[in-house]
């Protein structure tokens, strides 16, 4: 089964993205990851599909001059399902794990830079999204735990992007 071509890419959604890395994250349920994103230089879009099981993925828009700023989508991912998000450059994504595991693939069009990394706080007020799952049932990394809520949004140096003051 093909899962990707270039050609039928750029046809279907009239964007030209060049992928230059693959990634491939395994979670258990109850995992909640972050809005995150990549800053400056290093920022990403990314093609992301989901290859076992059920997760809810959530995108907020960081481009103070779209439609989707400071605005959050959610799409329920099924592996039955076989579909693919495509994420811009300038969004945050995360995702909560549904089933026992969830394992996803991903590619992005720029190099991954811990440097650049920056992180939502999953709660933020100001976003108000449904994980659909009681806060005390979730599961958060270290890294996602450290990320503080600062009610905010402020301009992101190097970018014509805004974002909460939470990275």
């Amino acid at each position: 089964m093909n899962f990707f071509n270039q050609n039928n890419f750029e046809c279907k959604t009239g964007l030209k993205n060049i992928f230059m890395q693959d990634n491939q994250s395994q979670s258990s349920c109850g995992t909640l990851r972050r809005l995150h994103f990549q800053k400056a230089v290093n920022e990403q879009a990314k093609l992301i599909r989901l290859l076992t099981e059920r997760l809810l993925g959530v995108v907020v828009g960081l481009r103070p001059k779209s439609l989707t700023f400071k605005k959050s989508y959610s799409i329920k991912f099924s592996s039955e399902k076989k579909k693919q998000q495509h994420i811009s450059r300038g969004v945050a994504n995360g995702f909560l794990v549904f089933s026992e595991k969830a394992e996803f693939f991903y590619k992005s069009d720029n190099y991954y830079n811990p440097k650049d990394e920056g992180g939502i706080l999953f709660s933020d007020p100001d976003l108000n999204i449904d994980w659909k799952t009681p806060s005390d049932q979730l599961f958060l990394s270290d890294k996602d735990k450290k990320t503080h809520n600062q009610r905010i949004f402020k301009k992101l140096k190097g970018t014509n992007y805004y974002i909460p003051n939470s990275i």
